[in-house]
């Protein structure tokens, strides 16, 4: 294998090899379903509530992106009294 395709399957065996960890840790460790489910279980619940988690998604980036906004807004006008000051 190049350098170039290990630098590119090294994300993809990365995130594979930290699912079938988890899924090793709760069948090993016999760990109940309501405190750590499986991946699979995982999956199928995002897919389940796909609805809510939009909604959800958009409001949280909604919010994010708003809160973003006024830190630019806020920062500029902090960084052009400062800038001007005679002090700075």
């Amino acid at each position: 294998m190049t350098r170039n395709s290990i630098d590119r399957l090294a994300p993809w065996l990365t995130g594979l090899g930290f699912v079938v960890v988890w899924w090793l840790v709760i069948v090993m460790f016999g760990i109940q379903r309501y405190i750590l489910p499986t991946p699979w279980e995982t999956l199928n619940a995002m897919y389940t509530f796909r609805g809510p988690l939009f909604t959800n998604g958009l409001a949280t980036l909604a919010t994010t992106l708003i809160g973003f906004g006024i830190a630019v807004v806020v920062g500029m006008i902090l960084g052009i009294i400062v800038g001007s000051s005679r002090l700075a």
